[in-house]
């Protein structure tokens, strides 16, 4: 069982546009509404491509049943802790040109001191159980920054790999215990390298900082669709060849962590781990849902791939 952790989910709205017409009525082709975060996102990935996931975090209000019963529709087991408020709705509008996409994303609600010790009492006792642990998102109000750090921890203490892909400080904070892998967000790419991200020399600098941590898995996004992978066995940069169906670029990072931790969990070499993540991170692009189409359908992605080893 892979545990995944959202602390901060949503509900993700999605309007398909042929575009945006600021100051006027911009009409829809079609909506979505899903569950959204990080880690919901992976747990989703992980069970339609037959791992056992469960989602951790806060639920509240209307939103939070909704997520809920979305999850355990969709056979993921959920352990959420319910607080007060409402859960946040995040809206995505969707162009044809996936490139220009863009998003807007409310705060959450606020979780409690009683609330976050029952929530680490569940994680404690999930983690016992579990192969695997993926930390993903935004820490919501209430949590403090070092929330992250703290369970990553714990899930290693207990012999755990953990995967995580979140953002600023907190973030920064974890990467001190080592994970498995981070998936650093583009806000810290610059910070990392010490330098302005103006070159691909500079994205290799940000991935081999996150490295040189300690860190066996650094993934730094690169341009649109790319990624730098610093590994023990060298740095890759990978790109996918783009495709007309690609339709949907917010959930391709998710999509390239559950590979991630999918290749770990097969045992896969190096440079067949990245291929199949990116392959996932391709195949995720080309629907508007957050699912992923089986493993046949990702396998078929595989030769899109174009792997460069820079050193």
């Amino acid at each position: 069982m892979i545990v995944t952790v959202t602390l901060n989910p949503s509900v993700d709205e999605e309007y398909l546009l042929d575009e945006i017409v600021l100051g006027s009525w911009s009409r829809a082709n079609s909506t979505l509404r899903m569950p959204g975060g990080r880690g919901i996102n992976v747990a989703l990935m992980l069970t339609q491509l037959g791992y056992s996931a469960v989602a951790m975090g806060f639920l509240a209000g209307f939103n939070g049943e909704y997520i809920r019963d979305a999850l355990r529709r969709a056979n993921v087991t959920t352990n959420f802790v319910h607080i007060q408020g409402e859960t946040r709705t995040n809206v995505y509008l969707s162009l044809k040109n996936p490139d220009e996409g863009t998003s807007i994303y409310e705060k959450g609600p606020l979780v409690d001191d009683e609330a976050r010790k029952r929530f680490l009492m569940n994680y404690k006792r999930m983690i016992n159980r579990a192969s695997a642990v993926v930390i993903g998102g935004s820490l919501p109000a209430g949590m403090p920054k070092e929330t992250y750090k703290e369970l990553s921890l714990m899930a290693k203490e207990a012999g755990l790999p953990v995967y995580i892909d979140a953002y600023g400080s907190p973030f920064l904070m974890a990467l001190e215990t080592q994970p498995r892998m981070a998936k650093v967000p583009d806000t810290q790419i610059e910070h990392l390298a010490g330098r302005p991200v103006d070159s691909l020399e500079a994205y290799v600098e940000a991935a081999h900082k996150v490295h040189e941590m300690g860190i066996p898995w650094s993934v730094v996004s690169y341009q649109v669709y790319g990624d730098v992978f610093a590994t023990s066995h060298g740095t890759y940069l990978a790109k996918m060849t783009r495709d007309k169906t690609q339709a949907f670029l917010f959930t391709a990072r998710d999509a390239l962590v559950t590979g991630m931790v999918i290749a770990d969990a097969e045992g896969m070499d190096t440079e067949d781990s990245i291929r199949f993540a990116m392959a996932c991170a391709i195949e995720s692009s080309t629907h508007v849902d957050r699912n992923v189409k089986g493993r046949a359908s990702i396998e078929s992605y595989l030769d899109k791939v174009t792997l460069e080893k820079l050193d």
